[in-house]
């Protein structure tokens, strides 16, 4: 795979994570569900890269995994701005 192809592989994790987290940022009343669902999702990626390994054969992709991760991080960054919800609400 060309130097060009595996960018926008990897910008492509970079939004197919990202864009979710975003959404349940935004309408998830509940900051600590918010985590909950962060969390879950680093693990469903990390979860399909080994996935991969054990079906395909292939190695383990961390630049996947990090791709994945960047984008939730991205994502959560982007989210700030709505305003503080605190831990303890439901």
């Amino acid at each position: 795979m060309d130097r060009s192809s595996y960018m926008t592989h990897l910008f492509l994790h970079v939004v197919a994570f990202g864009f979710p987290i975003f959404l349940l940022q935004v309408l998830v009343p509940s900051r600590l569900w918010a985590w909950v669902a962060i969390l879950g999702t680093c693990w469903v990626a990390a979860g399909i890269e080994f996935a991969q390994c054990l079906i395909y054969g292939s190695r383990f992709e961390w630049a996947d995994l990090f791709a994945d991760i960047l984008g939730i991080v991205i994502a959560m960054l982007l989210a700030l701005p709505r305003g503080d919800r605190g831990l303890e609400d439901s």
